[in-house]
């Protein structure tokens, strides 16, 4: 990554970049991404839509879609990005199967999800409460219709963020991981929501899905600061 900061972008572009907030937080979340174009990302569990906005600072990008199954986030990143053809929204959840399914809409609402979250572990690891203050039903699809219906025949980058419901993902998706160059996934150290995989077993499975980890990003301890709590896993295809 530091090579297309000092060798792909412009030094006046560059000098701009690094002046700004924004635009260091930019260069931290990509900094141990290998140094590639990124033009079309998904992001799954977009929330605000900020690792696409850091994204398009960055990287020649010409198609992001976004999506998020809360109602209320994806029309604020509908109104985020109105105007910039770049940007798609779908609101859903990606698991897999479509149709429908309950939404845990929590107290700390980054931390929402389709599965009910452990308040016992959340609790010990954090100190603070993720209790669910709100249940609604979402639509779902599964991660190959999204690539059908938004005509994505190749992606460079897929972002997945959806505490906990990673491996429904992976589920519906075999033809649309095969089109994917490089997947980055959060990834739990301890079970904060029933039935949700742990760090091993979604290793496994990307690796049986043709994928090789890369790093281990912006690990998390728990509050007695010993033990890692999630992280975020790059991960990247074995044939590219």
């Amino acid at each position: 990554m530091t090579a297309l900061i000092k060798e792909r972008l412009p030094f006046i572009k560059k000098m701009s970049l690094m002046r700004s907030s924004a635009g260091r937080k930019a260069y931290r979340t990509f900094a141990e991404y290998p140094d590639e174009p990124y033009r079309v990302i998904v992001d799954v569990g977009a929330a605000r839509g900020d690792y696409a906005a850091r994204a398009t600072m960055l990287f020649p990008v010409s198609r992001v879609v976004l999506v998020e199954a809360r109602p209320n986030a994806a029309h604020d990143i509908r109104e985020r990005f109105r105007g910039d053809p770049r940007f798609s929204v779908v609101e859903a959840a990606i698991s897999e199967t479509c149709g429908e399914t309950v939404f845990h809409v929590n107290e700390m609402k980054d931390s929402s999800s389709m599965l009910h979250v452990n308040r016992s572990a959340s609790e010990s690891a954090f100190g603070k409460s993720f209790g669910t203050v709100e249940e609604i039903v979402v639509k779902t699809i599964t991660l190959d219709t999204l690539y059908e219906n938004e005509k994505l025949p190749a992606v460079d980058l897929l972002k997945v963020d959806i505490q906990g419901a990673e491996m429904r993902l992976i589920a519906g998706g075999n033809v649309a991981l095969q089109k994917t160059r490089a997947v980055l996934l959060e990834v739990l150290f301890e079970q904060f929501y029933d039935g949700a995989p742990l760090f091993h077993e979604i290793e496994a499975t990307m690796n049986a899905a043709g994928f090789r980890l890369r790093a281990l990003l912006e690990p998390r301890l728990d509050q007695s600061r010993s033990f890692l709590a999630y992280a975020d896993a790059l991960y990247l295809r074995r044939d590219h």
